[in-house]
């Protein structure tokens, strides 16, 4: 199943494409119809197939999680949209990553995970959208 994020400034969407899939699809928004138009797959991860992702408010990166448990940050080329892997994952998210959230005003990220029914908590590096792994918090649920 396939997740959308969408960047507020520059009308691109991004699309989890999950299952087998190793990549992000990103696409152009029309911003007065909001008809998007597929540009292709890139940000490919080589992992198991991220299947949510959220861009950061400020258009410039975009986070995806994937079935094995990472959170993967993508830097976004101005323009184009293009994605390029920053570096392998190593911030790990608890058990069954079901979805990944941004702070409105970029200053952390959230995952939950489905499985050990907790949530995980990044701060986010203001200049370069890095994330620091704070804590993993039961839910109670």
């Amino acid at each position: 199943k396939a997740r959308y994020g969408v960047t507020p400034r520059q009308y691109i969407d991004y699309k989890a494409l999950g299952g087998d899939w190793a990549g992000v699809s990103v696409c152009s928004c029309d911003p007065v119809d909001g008809s998007a138009t597929d540009t292709g797959l890139l940000g490919a991860t080589g992992a198991i197939g991220p299947f949510d992702v959220a861009p950061h408010p400020d258009g410039r990166s975009v986070y995806a999680i994937t079935a094995d448990g990472w959170v993967w940050h993508f830097s976004v080329v101005s323009g184009t949209g293009e994605l390029v892997s920053l570096a392998p994952p190593s911030l790990a998210t608890g058990a069954e990553p079901a979805r990944i959230v941004v702070h409105p005003r970029g200053l952390a990220a959230y995952v939950v995970n489905g499985y050990d029914s907790t949530v995980s908590c990044y701060s986010i590096d203001a200049a370069s959208g890095a994330l620091s792994e704070v804590a993993t918090v039961p839910t109670g649920i």
